[in-house]
């Protein structure tokens, strides 16, 4: 709060916010959490401490398990979306992988070609587990 004070008024210009959505988020785990969280996590961050499972258990605890669960799916959902919009290689890397997931999903639902397929891998990791017996008796 004292940052936006400029001896006069509070001024609050975007101007100074590296990124208006990722402040919006910040205040609003503010409001949800306590300022004296936060200050805990940034001037004495502890590496052994998983931060984000005390805030998880913290907000189950003020707003129950279902609440809590929400919010912190939305704030993941947002910042995958900020981060998307940010950055193109992570963008590029995501499309990839779900590109993976949708080639993975169609076969699995061709059940007769999938079964095949798992055969086949099952065979030449069978061969290669043969091999390398041979080998290691000699």
């Amino acid at each position: 709060p004292l940052r936006d004070f400029n001896g006069f008024s509070w001024d609050v210009t975007s101007r100074e916010i590296e990124n208006l959505y990722y402040n919006i988020i910040y205040q609003d785990l503010i409001i949800l959490e306590g300022n004296s969280f936060f200050e805990e996590w940034t001037n004495h961050p502890q590496k052994l401490v998983d931060y984000i499972e005390i805030l998880e258990g913290d907000l189950e605890e003020k707003y129950g398990k279902k609440i809590s669960k929400n919010i912190l799916e939305l704030i993941k959902k947002i910042s995958i979306l900020l981060q998307l919009d940010m950055d193109e290689k992570f963008k590029t890397k995501l499309k990839e992988k779900n590109d993976d997931i949708v080639q993975n999903l169609n076969q699995i639902e061709n059940k007769e070609q999938y079964v095949v397929m798992l055969g086949n891998k099952k065979k030449e990791l069978a061969k290669k587990v043969r091999n390398n017996t041979n080998r290691t008796n000699f």
